[in-house]
């Protein structure tokens, strides 16, 4: 893809949003969100604090923090935003510093086809060349001649039109595959523009019981979505790279020892290669779901309080009955001891 209109997006377009909206937009709700977050934190203090003194507990002052340290991460949610933008364009970068540049490898693929026609043109011109240098010929050599001449003009024209209908598809399937990652970085820049503006007010929710999840969700969602381009980059260089060693094996318009029209059925395959490449691009986003799972220690430590509680329920009645069993026996040593006590007080009156 061209580097210079996928640095466009990425810098270029994706600074000017943030710009437009971080005085606006991301402000207005980053105002909202303190409201809402000082709102949560008073009720979420009272509550404890109501439960404990009640109980006649001891304060636990660690936990009231939280809805302090939920309102530290509002105010510096832009600075964290701009980290995860940072590491991951370095991703980029450093993905893109592993090969040659996309440009460069769509220049060689067709640089190494365009050599592949030159080789059979000189072949067409060698045939031509020995076919005019018989001189004087008899009328069956020259019918003979003329008929290879039709022949290889014939050969000629259908290997240059189907390796123009290749070049044509091919050329179509390419230019595809690059707007589909354009589209995969508009979509990553979308999706990031929409959850810094929301961020504030979803990760003030996180105060009330019920939302305590929604602080892990926002970032896994934000990292992935800020990882997308990454995956895309990572995903063209693969499909690129399979060009290039796809084109090493097969010359478009067969060997300079062949026939001129060549194996079509190798060019056509080329092109079903292209149809899975642009077929791939639409997985880049479940690939990039794979690179970090929000919730799952979330959904594990749920599972495994489940079955604690599960565990206690089924445990609670022998318990129960165990614990009254030690207390009857208790309290019969405790009436036998009172029993003794007082039988050694009157022996000791008589």
């Amino acid at each position: 893809m061209n580097e210079s209109f996928v640095e466009i997006i990425r810098t270029q377009l994706y600074q000017e949003l943030i710009n437009s909206t971080q005085k606006g937009t991301i402000q207005i709700f980053e105002n909202y969100a303190r409201v809402i977050a000082g709102a949560g934190a008073m009720l979420y203090i009272a509550s404890r604090l109501i439960g404990q003194i009640s109980r006649n507990e001891p304060i636990d002052f660690f936990p009231l923090l939280r809805p302090f340290a939920i309102a530290l991460l509002i105010g510096s949610l832009g600075r964290i935003t701009n980290a995860i933008d940072a590491g991951a364009d370095s991703l980029v970068s450093a993905v893109t510093q592993n090969g040659n540049s996309t440009t460069e490898r769509i220049a060689y693929i067709i640089k190494q086809r365009e050599k592949a026609v030159e080789d059979k043109l000189k072949v067409f011109q060698e045939q031509q060349t020995e076919n005019d240098s018989g001189g004087d010929e008899s009328w069956s050599e020259t019918f003979k001649s003329l008929g290879l001449k039709f022949s290889t003009i014939a050969d000629y024209t259908a290997a240059k039109i189907d390796i123009a209908l290749q070049e044509m598809f091919q050329n179509l399937l390419v230019a595809i595959c690059n707007i589909a990652e354009g589209i995969l970085y508009l979509i990553s820049i979308l999706f990031r523009i929409v959850l810094r503006i929301i961020g504030p007010i979803a990760i003030a929710l996180a105060v009330f019981d019920g939302f305590t999840g929604n602080i892990a969700e926002w970032f896994g969602k934000y990292i992935n979505f800020s990882l997308l381009p990454v995956v895309a980059n990572i995903y063209g260089i693969i499909s690129f790279k399979i060009h290039e060693l796809y084109l090493t094996n097969y010359s478009p318009a067969g060997q300079t020892n062949e026939s001129l029209t060549g194996d079509g059925f190798l060019g056509y395959g080329y092109l079903g290669l292209l149809v899975l490449i642009l077929i791939g691009y639409f997985q880049v986003p479940a690939a990039t779901n794979l690179i970090l799972s929000v919730g799952g220690v979330g959904g594990i430590t749920q599972g495994i309080s489940n079955y604690a509680q599960a565990g206690y329920r089924s445990m609670k009645p022998p318990l129960d009955r165990a614990s009254n069993k030690a207390q009857n026996m208790a309290n019969k040593v405790q009436t036998s001891t009172r029993f003794k006590n007082w039988n050694q007080i009157l022996q000791r009156k008589k």
